[in-house]
């Protein structure tokens, strides 16, 4: 938990134990990571300063076979980049989780670079698109 700027990494031992234990059942854990700016209005912090936008993240595993998602993480958050973003998935997974091995956000450039940061071994977006995707489409 940040004051300045304002954020907020939130997972109880509950969902981490959920979370290994949905990895230990299936052979291709899913992680939805998506971001809203309609759930926190701006609010002022400690009486002198109001807060830029805050948005919530939040990360959610989801199981193809039994049809049902959990909330595994959440970040409120001021900052909307992805740095802030790596930092909050980065601590997730220092407790001791499994990396998905499929991630599904929106277009967001933010969490494309995050989840490839995190969640593979390349160092940036940049890199994951030269070495794979378009190795994919010229079939090396």
């Amino acid at each position: 938990m940040g004051v300045h700027p304002l954020f907020l990494y939130c997972h109880c031992n509950k969902q981490i134990h959920i979370y290994r234990n949905y990895c230990g059942n299936v052979s291709y854990p899913k992680l939805i990571i998506d971001a809203t700016g309609s759930v926190v209005k701006p609010f002022t912090k400690f009486g002198r300063e109001k807060t830029k936008h805050v948005f919530l993240y939040e990360a959610l595993a989801y199981d193809d076979d039994k049809k049902y998602g959990f909330t595994v993480s959440i970040m409120l958050s001021e900052r909307h980049n992805s740095t802030s973003i790596f930092f909050w998935l980065s601590e997730w997974l220092n407790c001791n989780v499994q990396p998905p091995k499929d991630t599904v956000s929106d277009t967001s450039l933010a969490l494309l670079s995050t989840t490839t940061r995190c969640f593979t071994q390349y160092s940036s977006l940049r890199t994951y698109y030269i070495q794979i995707c378009v190795g994919i489409v010229i079939k090396e």
